[in-house]
C-alpha cells in the first residue's frame, strides 16, 4: 500500500482491436480516461488462468511494459502494486493473494469499492491511455474475461472488449495532416476504400455518429455529413474477425476564422445556442478542436456542464467527467477547469497548460489559483428559455433567448440582435426555410437572408438563397444530380456554372458563363473546364490523373 494516487473519474472508450489481451474482468464502474483512441500498440499482454499460486503475465509484443494497480477505498484512490517492466518474450508472476485483492475480493468477500489496472511504457513511464476496471474479477470463481488493445506497431493504445481478430486501416480519398476532413454542412460526403479480397463487410460507427450516416459495400464506404462537428470512427468487420477502421473529422470551415480553434479562443454563433471554446494545437489534424455547447431548443441541462461537450478524438487531449458532466480538459496548450455555481449556472476556467506541472495522463488536476479567462454560462433567474454567456476578458455578454422557432442572440448589451429561425414549408414537408435577420436595438433589419433547403434521399441541399428584401433582393439558385452533386448554380449577378460527372461522380466538364450568355452546354458559347482522370494524358508530363484543359470561345469558336 504505497502512495495515494488520484485517478480520473471518467471512463475510457477503446477502439476496435486486437493484439493486447489481458484476462481481467471489466466491471460496470470505475475510472477510465476518455478520448485517447488511436495511437495503437503491438503489445500482446495475456493474463492466463492461474495454476497453483501464481498468475503469469506474458508480454508477446515488441515493447517493454509494466502494470500498476490502483484501488479505491476510504474515499480516495491508492496505488497498491507496481510490476517491474516485462520485456518482449518475458513474463511476470503475481501471487494469487494479490490477484484476489485486485478483483475487490478476499476469500470471496468484497473488500474494495473499485479496482483498476494501468499499463505503462517501460521506456519512459508514460501510461498507455485507458485503465482497466477489474473490480469483480474473482480468480477463485474463475472469472477471466478477455480485454483487447489496438495495434499498429507503436507502444500506445487503449483497452476494449471488442474481439476483432486484427485491425486494418482502410483509405480515405483525401486525408490531410493524418486525418480525413468532411465539412459539417449536412450534405457533403466522403468515400473510403478497402483494398484486397475482404469479402462481405458490415459497416458501422464505433461510438457516437454525431448524426452522420453511412452506406457501405464490400470494397468501401460513403459517409454523409451531419451539421455537428467532432470526430467519428468508421469501422467495418468481416466474417474472419478482421476489422477495418479509420477516424473521420467533421469540420466547420468558419470555426477557426471565428476564433474558436486557437487556445482559449471563443465564439458564439446562431442557429442554436452555439458556443465554442478553442483548445489550441494538437498533432492530429493540427488542432485539438474545441469544447462545444450546442442546443437547438431549451433544455433543463442547458446551463449545466452536461451540455458542455468535447466531440473530438485526440490522443493528447484528456477529458474528465462525472455524473454532473464534464469537469476538466487538458490539451497540449490549454487546461480547462469547470466549476458548478448552482443548478442553473457554471463557470469554465481557462489556464495555460504550462501552469499544470503534473505529467500528462495523471489527472484530474488541482487547478492553478487564477485563470486567464473565465466564461460563465447561466439561465438567468432559472429561466431555461434564456442562456447568458459572460466573458471575463472584457465583461461582454452573449444573451440567447428562445423565440419558439429559433434563438435570438443579443450582443453589445443589445446593440446587435441576430435571429435565425427554421420553418418547415406548409405545402411540402421536404422543404424547409432558414431565415437570418440582423438589426440594431429597435431599428428595422439591416440584413435579411433567406435560405431554402430540400430534403432528398441523398440528404439536404440548398436550392435557393435570397439576400436582402424588396427591390434590393439578390437571389441565387441551385440544382443537383440524382446522386446529390451540384448540377447547376445561377447567381444574382448572372454568373453560373453547369457540371457534368463521370461514373464515380467526379466532375468532367464544368461550363460557366461568358459575357452575357445564359446557361448552356454549347462549348462554342461559354467557358469550359475539362477534367481527365487518366494518367499520362500529356506524354511524359508525369501527371497524377487530374489533368484539366480550359477552353474559352473567341468570336464563337473554341480554342
Amino acid at each position: 500500500m504505497s502512495k495515494q494516487t488520484t485517478l480520473p473519474a471518467s471512463r475510457s472508450r477503446g477502439l476496435l482491436a486486437a493484439s493486447f489481451t489481458l484476462a481481467v474482468f471489466l466491471g460496470g464502474k470505475g475510472p477510465r480516461m476518455k478520448n485517447q483512441l488511436w495511437l495503437w500498440v503491438w503489445v500482446w499482454l495475456l493474463v492466463m488462468r492461474c495454476s497453483g499460486s501464481v498468475v503469469p503475465l506474458s508480454n508477446l509484443g515488441n515493447c517493454a511494459v509494466g502494470v500498476v494497480w490502483f484501488a479505491y477505498y476510504n474515499g480516495s484512490w491508492h496505488q497498491q502494486e507496481s510490476s517491474v517492466p516485462v520485456y518482449p518474450g518475458g513474463q511476470l508472476n503475481w501471487d494469487l493473494g494479490v490477484l484476489n485483492y485486485l478483483g475487490c475480493y478476499q476469500n470471496g468477500v468484497h473488500n474494495y469499492d473499485d479496482s483498476v489496472l494501468e499499463v505503462y511504457r517501460a521506456s519512459d513511464g508514460i501510461v498507455i491511455p485507458g485503465s482497466l476496471d477489474v473490480c469483480g474479477w474473482n480468480p477463485v470463481a474463475g472469472s477471466y474475461p478477455t480485454v483487447y488493445l489496438n495495434s499498429d506497431g507503436t507502444c500506445d493504445g487503449q483497452p476494449t472488449t471488442n474481439r476483432c481478430g486484427s485491425v486494418i486501416l482502410f483509405t480515405w480519398d483525401f486525408p490531410k495532416d493524418g486525418l480525413q476532413a468532411l465539412p459539417a454542412d449536412g450534405q457533403s460526403s466522403v468515400n473510403g476504400s478497402v483494398a484486397g479480397g475482404s469479402g462481405t463487410l458490415s459497416w458501422s460507427f464505433d461510438g457516437p455518429s454525431l448524426g452522420c450516416t453511412l452506406v457501405g459495400t464490400a470494397t468501401g464506404v460513403t459517409v454523409y455529413a451531419s451539421t455537428n462537428t467532432g470526430s467519428v470512427l468508421v469501422q467495418a468487420s468481416d466474417s474472419t474477425g478482421v476489422c477495418f477502421e479509420q477516424p473521420l473529422e467533421l469540420v466547420e470551415c468558419s470555426s477557426c476564422a471565428s476564433g474558436s480553434c486557437p487556445a482559449g479562443g471563443f465564439s458564439a454563433d446562431l442557429g442554436s445556442v452555439d458556443v465554442k471554446i478553442g483548445l489550441g494545437w494538437a498533432p492530429a489534424g493540427n488542432t485539438a478542436g474545441y469544447l462545444h455547447i450546442k442546443e437547438s431548443a431549451p433544455t433543463n441541462a442547458i446551463a449545466t456542464p452536461k451540455a458542455l461537450h468535447y466531440d473530438f478524438v485526440r490522443p493528447q487531449v484528456e477529458v474528465y467527467s462525472n455524473s454532473y458532466g464534464l469537469y476538466q480538459v487538458r490539451s497540449p496548450e490549454t487546461f480547462v477547469n469547470v466549476i458548478t455555481n448552482s443548478i442553473s449556472k457554471y463557470s469554465i476556467q481557462l489556464f495555460s497548460a504550462t501552469n499544470i506541472t503534473n505529467p500528462p495522463m495523471t489527472g484530474p488536476y488541482t487547478p492553478p489559483s487564477t485563470p486567464y479567462r473565465t466564461l460563465t454560462v447561466e439561465n438567468p433567474s432559472g429561466n431555461t428559455n434564456e442562456v447568458l454567456v459572460t466573458d471575463s476578458n472584457d465583461g461582454s455578454t452573449y444573451d440567447y433567448t428562445w423565440q419558439g422557432n429559433g434563438w435570438l442572440l443579443a450582443t453589445g448589451n443589445g446593440l446587435r440582435n441576430e435571429l435565425k429561425t427554421t420553418v418547415v414549408s406548409s405545402t411540402n414537408n421536404a422543404i424547409y426555410i432558414v431565415t437570418n435577420t440582423v438589426w440594431q436595438g429597435n431599428s428595422p433589419p439591416v440584413l435579411t437572408k433567406i435560405e431554402t433547403y430540400q430534403t432528398n434521399s441523398y440528404g439536404n441541399r440548398l436550392i435557393a438563397q435570397v439576400s436582402g428584401s424588396g427591390g434590393a433582393a439578390r437571389t441565387n439558385t441551385y440544382s443537383y444530380t440524382a446522386n446529390g452533386y451540384l448540377q447547376q448554380a445561377v447567381r444574382w449577378d448572372g454568373s453560373w456554372e453547369y457540371y457534368l460527372y463521370d461514373g464515380s461522380n467526379r466532375p468532367t466538364n464544368i461550363f460557366s458563363g461568358f459575357l452575357n450568355q445564359g446557361v448552356t452546354t454549347n462549348r462554342a458559347l461559354c467557358r469550359l473546364i475539362e477534367h481527365d482522370y487518366s494518367t499520362n494524358v500529356i506524354s511524359g508530363a508525369g501527371d497524377n490523373g487530374n489533368t484539366y484543359l480550359i477552353l474559352e470561345p473567341v468570336e464563337g469558336e473554341s480554342k
